[in-house]
């Protein structure tokens, strides 16, 4: 049983899936949760957090059945930056190892980071053999110097132990973090899109996910702050009414048009 945990600003959503025998997932139960204590993506107040998380496991516990003791974690917020980087090794055997891919990204992983910042993910963009070959899995192949462009995801080490620490209060172990554009593009994109080149922009309640997938990688990411829940906060004050009267007529009225003709 895998179990996935996103922790959002307007809502808490547990997922849990299981493996077929022909090697395929299937979704078995989804339990939801208003957020109560986010702002943003992310966690201001700890307690009202995991008291919505709570609720949303034990209604994904009762449609599957099962106690959930562990689940990888969605994390996004303002707190994300992206930036690229690059590494190079020497290859001594003159044949590229699992072992010298391990080797150059760490090497791309030597970036700077301001106090109370951590690095989520080292994301290869292209490796260069020589300086010269350009590819995307140089096992097996012949070179004398590795190089890796990657694209590295930081966020801060506060939010992040927020996030597990609130699986914790729920009694559930947090097996990895995952930034969720990362997830949502794995979920959604086909191999002719991310070969193609993409942008895949997720639009949630306090953030908006904006990631770019071209030669089968990941190139640009950014998180923003400015989503639904913003929307709805400028009808409310323009309109001087509730949020959730604003809300409704959001939902009622909003939308995007665009002329037949444009210019």
């Amino acid at each position: 049983m895998i179990v996935a945990i996103d922790i959002g600003t307007t809502k808490i959503c547990v997922i849990v899936a299981q493996q077929r025998a022909d090697g395929h997932h299937e979704v078995i139960a989804v339990g939801k949760a208003p957020s109560q204590g986010l702002a943003r993506g992310i966690i201001v107040d700890l307690t009202s957090a995991a008291e919505s998380m709570r609720v949303a496991v034990a209604r994904a516990e009762a449609a599957c059945g099962q106690k959930i003791t562990s689940a990888y974690i969605g994390v996004s917020g303002s707190h994300i930056v992206a930036t690229t980087s690059y590494g190079m090794v020497p290859i001594r055997s003159g044949t590229v190892e699992p072992y010298d891919i391990e080797r150059v990204l760490t090497a791309a992983r030597l970036i700077p980071l301001t106090e109370g910042q951590q690095i989520l993910h080292v994301l290869p963009q292209e490796y260069i053999l020589d300086g010269t070959t350009r590819v995307r899995d140089p096992r097996g192949m012949r070179a004398l110097r590795l190089e890796v462009q990657a694209h590295i995801i930081v966020g801060s080490v506060a939010s992040v132990q927020d996030l597990v620490r609130c699986c914790e209060m729920v009694g559930i172990t947090a097996r990895d973090v995952i930034l969720e554009p990362l997830a949502s593009a794995e979920a959604v994109l086909t191999p002719d899109e991310r070969d193609l080149g993409i942008a895949l922009l997720d639009i949630g309640g306090g953030t908006a996910d904006f990631t770019i997938v071209a030669d089968r990688s990941i190139r640009y990411t950014k998180i923003f702050p400015i989503a639904g829940n913003l929307f709805t906060s400028d009808v409310a004050h323009c309109l001087r009414i509730p949020h959730r009267e604003a809300e409704r007529i959001k939902h009622l009225y909003g939308c995007v048009w665009l002329p037949d003709h444009v210019g």
